[in-house]
Formats: C-alpha cells, sequence, structure tokens
C-alpha cells in the first residue's frame, strides 16, 4: 500500500502535507524517526496562546482512502505518550 501524509507543528497554523507516496515501510521509518521530543519541548517553550496543534502525523492510504493520525504529548513524568 502507498501512503501520503500530513504534519502538525506546534508553532505553525498551516498544516504541511508532503506531496511525495511512500510506502508502508517509510511510514514506519517517518514515525519512529520524527523528532516527537524536541517539538513537544518546543511546545512547551510557547505561549499557550501560540500553539497551534500538539506535534501529529497523519498518514492517509491512497487506495482506500483510510487515514490515520499519530499524536504525541508529555505525560506528567515528561514521558512521550502517543494517541491514535
Amino acid at each position: 500500500m502507498n501512503y501520503k501524509y500530513s504534519i502538525c507543528y506546534p508553532d505553525q497554523k498551516k498544516i504541511e502535507y508532503r506531496n511525495e507516496i511512500i510506502s508502508a515501510n517509510e511510514v514506519m521509518i517517518i514515525a519512529k524517526n520524527y523528532p516527537w521530543k524536541e517539538q513537544l519541548q518546543l511546545s512547551d517553550s510557547l505561549d499557550k496562546n501560540s500553539v497551534y496543534y500538539n506535534p501529529s502525523l497523519d498518514f492517509t492510504c491512497l487506495s482506500n482512502e483510510k487515514s490515520f493520525g499519530l499524536t504525541a504529548d508529555f505525560n506528567k513524568n515528561k514521558e512521550i505518550e502517543f494517541s491514535l
């Protein structure tokens, strides 16, 4: 299966839509290598009114148009937690 994806940044109102087509294996690589901790630290450093999104990746399967989003946040111990 092939996918396209988008990225939500804490400090950017506009969602970044990536146009390249990627494989399921590349989805895993992108999700594993995304700078989650750095983006969460950036979010924490911003004024609350300046945060647009939690760091997020959204992948859409091109064959069936189903998508899933991966969003990160810090828990109370400053460990990264994800929600789908």
